[in-house]
């Protein structure tokens, strides 16, 4: 997947679902075999949004400056994101790094194994912090065992997992920074007693 191709939009900064996709024809196929997939997936978001006075790319050194990472959830058959970027552009580039990551990982690493699937990135702009906030708990709540999931970030927002590549800042003040209070908003969301316009769990 080419990186800031001549289709690249320019919008400002915004919040994004990043979902990567099967392509059309490739629906037989799972994204994902193994779990060393999943941690070269946390490697690649760990060594493209850490930090940038560490990183000679330029290109990644950009992403590391214009993208905040909000959520994340990696399984089999789906990989999403929620970004904050500055714009469109450095969204789309997120994509294609992350799924050009993967794949390379792939094709060097698993050789002898089932033919690799083709895949790409989906991006939905989301309408705020709040939207962006509800499509967390989404993302988390997909996991079956989404209380300690270690291939969501929910470690970040109910274990005091650390990491710089992770920057809940703009989303932790809307349940108060409080793991309980996050919990109780994932507990609403599953039993469905939680809309995205309530204001319940905001300050």
């Amino acid at each position: 997947m080419k990186i800031g191709s001549r289709t690249t939009k320019t919008r400002s900064a915004r919040y994004y679902r990043l979902d990567i996709v099967l392509m059309p024809n490739q629906k037989k196929h799972s994204i994902i075999q193994s779990n060393s997939e999943r941690a070269s997936i946390i490697a690649a978001l760990q060594d493209t949004l850490g930090d940038p006075l560490r990183l000679n790319d330029l290109l990644i050194k950009r992403l590391s400056i214009h993208t905040d990472l909000l959520g994340f959830s990696i399984k089999r058959e789906a990989i999403s994101f929620v970004l904050f970027s500055l714009t469109y552009a450095d969204a789309q580039n997120f994509g294609a790094h992350i799924v050009n990551s993967l794949s390379h990982f792939q094709h060097t690493h698993h050789i002898y194994s089932p033919e690799v699937a083709l895949t790409r990135a989906r991006i939905l702009e989301l309408a705020g912090p709040h939207d962006a906030l509800h499509t967390i708990t989404q993302l988390h709540l997909r996991h079956e065992d989404w209380e300690y999931d270690r291939y969501s970030s929910i470690g970040f927002y109910l274990h005091g997992r650390r990491g710089s590549w992770m920057r809940l800042w703009r989303i932790a003040p809307l349940f108060n920074s409080d793991p309980d209070t996050y919990r109780q908003l994932l507990n609403a969301v599953q039993t469905r007693s939680y809309r995205l316009e309530d204001t319940t769990f905001v300050t």
